[in-house]
This record gives structure tokens, sequence and C-alpha cells, in this order.
């Protein structure tokens, strides 16, 4: 499952370039595509980190989508670690998957029922 194919609604779809190192807190209510580095908080609908991109942040999605490498802290309904994605901090969620070959140095939690507070 692909998020940004499987998502008929995608309105809004912002893509940080894989040159690109940006720092700061980014909002939207769409989707938000990390092929460079990123650092800093994120607040969107969906986010997808694609192979290269570098994600040392704070995430808080519906959806969450990971090729690349997260480095922080997500609180994310769903989330999707593909093959070739490195998790080296803590993600919250009442559903996810996790792909043979994913790297994982971090942790896992799950709310209780009533305890999720995400988009």
């Amino acid at each position: 499952m692909n998020l940004i194919k499987n998502n008929e609604n995608v309105k809004n779809v912002t893509i940080l370039g894989d040159q690109t190192h940006l720092e700061g807190h980014f909002q939207s209510d769409g989707t938000v595509m990390i092929q460079g580095e990123y650092h800093g908080s994120i607040d969107s609908q969906i986010v997808i980190i694609t192979r290269h991109g570098h994600l040392k942040a704070f995430i808080r999605s519906k959806n969450l989508e990971i090729w690349g490498t997260l480095d922080g802290f997500a609180r994310s309904e769903k989330v999707i670690c593909r093959n070739t994605s490195q998790i080296k901090g803590i993600i919250m969620s009442n559903g996810i998957a996790i792909e043979p070959g994913t790297t994982f140095g971090g942790g896992l939690t799950f709310p209780q029922t009533g305890d999720s507070d995400e988009k």
C-alpha cells in the first residue's frame, strides 16, 4: 500500500526535495513528502519519508509511511515501515506494519483506547 497512490482525495502535496535541508515547524492539512533532510516538527494528515529522506523530528499525523530514516518521535494513527526504513526513535500508533528488512533501533508504544488524539 502506497499512501499517496491509494488516497484518492489528495489535494495538497508538499515535497521537500532531495537536495533540501530544512529546520522548523511545518503544518499542513495535506500530504508532506520528505526526500531531503528535515529537523523540527511536522503536523500533517499524511507524512511520507522517501528512501533518501531523513527526519530528525516530532511528527503528528494520521498516516505515516517510512522508506528512509526517522530519528525522533512519531504519533500517527497508522504507520508503515518499508523494508528500506531505519527507525531510530519512538513510534506511537494504533496500527503499525513493519516489513522485513526494516532496521529498528527505537521503540513502539500503543495508546490505550480513548487515549489517541491524532488528526
